[in-house]
């Protein structure tokens, strides 16, 4: 393991069927509250492009699978994940600017 993935509290996969939506979901991620160092995105979608600009905001990660099953993508994005702990979310899911802090807290103390 590198130093990369030796800081990486937290792992949130999102199987992408939305890429609108998913847009907005990876965008509110992009303004946590928390160094972007300690956390990755992983997107499971069918096509990564409309997402590739975000990568200077976020550790993104893009998995492109031609898979539909959000089952199946969330296993794929599970394998890639790199963080301590995995979160999952769906597409159109936005969340606060200290989701992840808080996930990551609160999975430490519980």
């Amino acid at each position: 393991m590198d130093q990369a993935e030796a800081f990486l509290d937290l792992s949130v996969i999102i199987p992408v069927s939305r890429a609108e939506e998913a847009l907005e979901c990876v965008s509110s991620l992009s303004v946590q509250n928390l160094d972007k160092g300690r956390f990755e995105v992983v997107l499971i979608c069918n096509n990564g492009e409309p997402f590739k600009r975000k990568e200077r905001e976020l550790n993104l990660v893009i998995v492109e699978t031609d898979v539909l099953h959000a089952a199946t993508r969330r296993n794929k994005g599970a394998k890639v994940a790199k963080g301590k702990y995995l979160v999952f979310l769906d597409d159109d899911t936005t969340v606060s600017s200290d989701w992840v802090s808080n996930s990551i807290k609160n999975l430490k103390e519980h």
